[in-house]
């Protein structure tokens, strides 16, 4: 199992696992414009940072747990899911 470190802006693709490292500043990851039923995307907080400058998911015109705004990763040292369920409902993100 891969995981991608990212400590700047960055573009997701399904199937990633990303160590995110938002120590110096809050940094934004774009979701997939196409994806399918069931991609899924895994961000961890890879410096326990997150509580102090969050990781932001753009939403790349899909919704993100049925609204239609970006979202923000700011709970630190966890593990996200961001699983897209469908068009009506968008991306979910599970902790």
């Amino acid at each position: 199992m891969e995981y991608l470190p990212i400590i700047f802006v960055s573009s997701l693709a399904v199937n990633d696992r990303v160590l995110v490292n938002t120590s110096g500043g809050t940094i934004t990851g774009t979701l997939p414009a196409s994806p399918n039923a069931g991609a899924e995307i895994q961000v961890i907080d890879a410096r326990g940072s997150f509580g102090t400058y969050a990781f932001t998911l753009v939403r790349n015109g899909k919704l993100i747990g049925g609204v239609d705004a970006d979202y923000e990763l700011d709970v630190s040292s966890k593990m996200y899911s961001v699983v897209f369920i469908d068009d009506t409902y968008g991306w979910a993100v599970y902790q």
